[in-house]
């Protein structure tokens, strides 16, 4: 579950919310809009936030990861390759 900031920041209207993840014990720090937020809770409710808003940014943070992950794997393969040719 994830849990939210308000540092009533005068300069800007932004809520924190600390989202756990499942996976290998992670956490993110997410800034979200103050005005979004109350907009999500006055037309939706926390449901909504919680069970539909919340597993759609876990998703991008998943595909984030895996995109990274499969350009390390690209690169490292391209590496090796490349090595390889040069011992030829």
């Amino acid at each position: 579950m994830p849990v939210f900031f308000d540092f009533s920041d005068s300069n800007k209207s932004i809520f924190w919310f600390l989202l756990p993840f499942d996976i290998a014990d992670e956490a993110y720090l997410i800034s979200f809009s103050q005005n979004e937020f109350i907009d999500v809770l006055n037309k939706d409710g926390f449901d909504e936030l919680v069970f539909k808003l919340i597993p759609k940014i876990k998703d991008m943070i998943i595909e984030h990861k895996l995109s990274i992950s499969n350009s390390s794997m690209n690169y490292l393969l391209n590496k090796r390759i490349r090595r390889k040719n040069r011992s030829l």
